[in-house]
């Protein structure tokens, strides 16, 4: 009992009402994914689409992920982040069923790639404009670091779980499961009332925001953990071939990181956050360069626990300084960053479908993983003492 509260006022200490409210959505959001997010390769996989096809599944999801950002930061402006919120997460479910039910039609389980990109526009949009407006620039780092260690905690034990599913039921069962706790999650958003922001999408600011090196640097950023995210479990099933030990070596990564988002949090807020990023962009490509040198299972864990260590210190760095960005043009920030983030996942995945190789995969996700690194700017980054 007074374990648990002292955790409860660790967190009131670093997040107000509103954070609070979207973290927890996102938890139950991360458990709900973290159940079959791995296995989607696997099953398109096993259901006779080859890795080219794979990747155009991903690449169209993406494609229109990018396309409807505008459309989602402009609706923001108009109801709210709880409403784009809550039309995003119904629009995620339709696809499950898709791919549950008509998985044999493959122009209809691309067509399902339409809706995955649209549900993970109306979300990530708010999610990010959000913790921009009611995170605190001396204490981002530990903000961000508290969201990574809820969500690491609520994912940790999704592919175990469902690799059990997997075993000894069936997709079909796995996606009606996720599809129930993905309503569940907007349950915690209903405890207050819509958040309005008085700042609207304005064209002229968003192309006054970016930059060509900036852009590349999202872009690699966005594209390096997308890539490995969606081939690894793909590789480690064809080293295994067993769902529970999928689940199993997976959520090691998420195991791992709770330890690296705790550390995350205090390098964040307390070293330049440019030589931060310039450091773990070399680190994280090494690891997941290291990914073509994997032949067993202990390499694979091996990778796993890397990953834990490095990706929420570079993830965390990454998402703070973007926030910082964001201070005098929030939503045209985060449209920028996201967009860059949807031109680099569409490129390198176009790569992939010419090239479908899964060590040339990892190959081009570790250059694009230091290419993150162009997206800080040296001269506005002190040290933080606060």
């Amino acid at each position: 009992m007074y374990q648990e509260h002292n955790h409860v006022k660790v967190i009131d200490k670093f997040l107000n009402k509103e954070l609070r409210e979207l973290y927890i959505t996102v938890a139950i959001r991360t458990f709900a994914l973290s159940l079959i997010g791995i296995f989607i390769p696997i099953y398109l996989y096993k259901s006779f689409f080859t890795i080219g096809e794979i990747a155009l599944f991903y690449l169209i999801i993406f494609l229109f992920f990018g396309i409807f950002i505008i459309p989602a930061a402009k609706f923001i402006s108009k109801k709210g982040y709880k409403h784009s919120i809550y039309i995003s997460l119904p629009s995620m479910i339709l696809p499950y069923l898709i791919l549950s039910y008509f998985i044999q039609i493959k122009p209809l389980i691309y067509f399902a790639a339409v809706f995955l990109g649209f549900s993970i526009a109306f979300f990530w949009i708010p999610f990010h404009l959000d913790v921009a407006r009611f995170s605190k620039k001396k204490k981002r780092g530990k903000q961000i670091s508290t969201y990574v260690i809820l969500t690491t905690i609520a994912g940790a034990l999704g592919p175990i779980i469902g690799g059990l599913i997997l075993t000894f039921f069936n997709f079909s069962i796995l996606f009606i499961l996720v599809s129930i706790l993905l309503f569940l999650s907007l349950l915690p958003l209903t405890f207050s009332k819509e958040i309005k922001t008085t700042h609207k999408f304005s064209f002229l600011r968003f192309l006054k925001v970016g930059s060509f090196r900036k852009m590349i640097g999202a872009a690699g950023h966005g594209s390096s953990g997308t890539l490995y995210e969606i081939f690894w479990p793909l590789f480690i099933f064809l080293i295994i071939k067993d769902y529970i030990g999928v689940g199993g070596v997976s959520s090691i990564i998420y195991i791992v990181s709770l330890a690296g988002a705790v550390i995350a949090g205090f390098l964040v807020d307390k070293f330049n956050r440019y030589f931060l990023l310039k450091v773990s962009s070399i680190f994280y490509s090494i690891v997941i360069f290291a990914m073509t040198l994997v032949k067993s299972i202990l390499g694979v864990i091996g990778i796993n626990i890397s990953l834990g260590i490095i990706r929420p210190t570079h993830n965390t760095n990454f998402d703070a300084l973007s926030y910082d960005y964001s201070r005098k043009n929030r939503i045209e920030e985060i449209v920028f960053k996201e967009m860059s983030f949807s031109v680099g996942r569409v490129f390198l995945l176009f790569l992939v479908i010419l090239f479908p190789n899964l060590l040339f995969v990892f190959i081009l996700a570790s250059f694009a993983a230091l290419l993150s690194s162009l997206y800080a700017r040296k001269e506005k980054y002190v040290r933080f003492r606060g």
